[in-house]
């Protein structure tokens, strides 16, 4: 295939969001239902609300132990234990999945449970956020990075003992608890991942904990709708991947005022303005370990869009339909004719929108392929958006011998789709709603790469007009050499100068330079796909002439010879 032009470059603005709903949160603060950290005392009395069980929320007996005051990203907390119900009967410490659970003193909200004590502590006590600072729609922090040593203004009693001191650590941090100094972390955000193989799961748990979930196998999503109603104390869903493959967070929802809710108490990873799926939830139960211990939950039907993830708190809207991406996967391996098909329905949003198609072609894969070893994969892509006609691209990825579970081929496909959906979102001319995605896969379980070995032109020196003649030696994995020719003509009108001859596989092409951000003489966005679907495939051997120009490049042209 042979390819002459100018060199060019594709870039795309990756920080664009993906249909992001920003909505500020309208929540004041109420004297009259919520209640300030300067008024709170140590040795306070209430109660909390939580989902153990089905839809049903529960209240337990709470004690205030004290207030550590600019401590956590300069907010307060509000230290607190359990002092009656199962959790602690059993002496289970916070679970997984009590993010949010409101916090009553005397009736009126104080907080939400967002903070737990090291399970050595043998009985259920943790941290909350205060009420008044989730009502902050302030830019989200990240949650602690590294372990940070608390000093309390007076002894405060933790299991019968006065403390003075505490470490603030993050999830995975290694510190441990001394007697004098408890460890205080922020509780677990659980993502309960459905439809995916065991050995699957253990491969995904680092890339989903470093986005600071902690991963479970779920039930999946439940086939019923949840018909209880969404108030403080029921548990609440956060969907990336609906489907036949599901992934969603689950947590509680603080404090319900008209359509808009908060909830978590804590970030979930700090993206601020979002619009992602909110759900409702069922709880099936709890499991109790010394270790995890954590509520077991599906997500059920959309219930609104989580519209923001904050400092102290997630907060969300019932009236809003949150965007997503139905999205139908066809997998098939071309040797052993083995298909699978999955049809899920994925968030869009810049951060969790590769993770959630990670999730899905990582499973699709899997059931198809071997699971080590090289593989090639061979996809074609039908991206459809409103007004526009279907975006396609074939695209084609070699995994060599790189690990386990086929990871570097869907992260390469999962790739390649998110520039699809940034050039939507980002572009000069309008941003579409995105509609549908299709995606269709042949495996084989083979290394299919190849080599360039080397290029050679038929002489060193070229007249404007002449025809540029190129051999390419090409070496395939276990394959016999060949060589490919191109004949490259130079333009009549051609500056003296040395110029240079690339060779490369397709994927290189929109990275290579020359023309500028956009091509010339287009002037709207299907133009602009027109081009794009031009560029080459992954697998396509590409030769083109690097000559001397130049110049600044507008949509309109390039102004030469400057």
């Amino acid at each position: 295939m042979a390819v002459l032009r100018h060199q060019r470059l594709l870039a795309v603005c990756l920080a664009a969001l993906l249909c992001a709903v920003s909505q500020a949160c309208a929540i004041e603060f109420d004297p009259n239902t919520m209640l300030r950290t300067a008024e709170i005392r140590a040795g306070m009395t209430g109660v909390c609300k939580t989902v153990l069980k089905g839809t049903t929320i529960e209240e337990f007996p709470v004690e205030i132990i004290g207030v550590l005051e600019k401590t956590w990203n300069g907010g307060d907390i509000i230290l607190f234990r359990i002092t009656g119900g199962p959790l602690f009967e059993k002496k289970i410490g916070i679970l997984s999945g009590m993010s949010g659970s409101p916090v009553y003193i005397n009736g009126k909200l104080a907080g939400a449970i967002s903070l737990s004590f090291d399970v050595m502590m043998r009985e259920p006590m943790g941290g909350a956020t205060p009420i008044e600072q989730m009502i902050q729609p302030s830019a989200a922090p990240a949650l602690p990075q590294q372990a940070t040593l608390l000093k309390a203004p007076r002894p405060l009693m933790l299991a019968g003992r006065p403390v003075t001191q505490f470490l603030l650590a993050p999830l995975g941090s290694p510190v441990k608890p001394t007697h004098s100094t408890p460890v205080l972390r922020p509780v677990a955000t659980p993502l309960f991942v459905s439809g995916v193989r065991p050995e699957q799961l253990a491969a995904l748990r680092p890339l989903v904990e470093s986005y600071g979930f902690r991963l479970y196998p779920g039930p999946g999503q439940s086939s019923t709708p949840v018909q209880a109603p969404l108030e403080p104390g029921a548990a609440l869903g956060v969907a990336f991947c609906l489907g036949d493959i599901s992934a969603a967070s689950v947590g509680t929802v603080t404090y319900r005022q008209g359509d808009e809710v908060l909830a978590f108490g804590h970030p979930m990873m700090g993206t601020g303005p979002c619009g992602l799926p909110m759900t409702a939830a069922w709880v099936h139960g709890y499991v109790e370990s010394s270790w995890d211990p954590f509520k077991l939950s599906s997500p059920a039907q959309i219930v609104g869009t989580l519209t923001g993830d904050h400092a102290w708190s997630i907060a969300g809207r019932l009236d809003l339909q949150p965007p997503t991406m139905p999205v139908n996967l066809a997998v098939s391996n071309a040797e052993t004719g083995v298909s699978k098909h999955f049809a899920v329905e994925v968030c869009q949003d810049k951060t969790l929108t590769p993770l959630g198609l990670l999730i899905a072609l990582q499973e699709a894969a899997s059931g198809v392929g071997r699971q080590a070893g090289a593989t090639t994969w061979v996809s074609k892509i039908a991206l459809r958006a409103q007004g526009l006609e279907p975006i396609r691209r074939r695209v084609a990825f070699s995994t060599g011998s790189f690990g386990l579970f086929s990871f570097p081929a869907a992260y390469q496909l999962t790739g390649v789709v998110m520039e699809m959906l940034m050039l939507l979102a980002s572009n000069p001319w309008e941003t579409p709603d995105i509609l549908s995605m299709e995606l269709e896969t042949e495996m084989v379980d083979q290394d299919r790469a190849s080599t360039i070995v080397r290029a050679e032109t038929d002489r060193l020196i070229y007249r404007p007009g002449e025809t540029v003649k190129v051999a390419v030696v090409v070496q395939p994995l276990n394959g016999k050499r060949y060589v490919e020719t191109f004949s490259l003509p130079l333009p009549k009108e051609l500056p003296d100068g040395p110029g240079s001859v690339l060779v490369f596989g397709g994927m290189f092409g929109p990275y290579l330079g020359g023309d500028g951000l956009l091509p010339p003489a287009i002037d709207d966005l299907p133009g602009f796909l027109d081009w794009y679907q031009t560029l080459d495939a992954e697998n396509d051997l590409v030769a083109v002439i690097a000559y001397p120009t130049a110049g600044v490049t507008f949509p309109e042209g390039q102004l030469k010879d400057l």
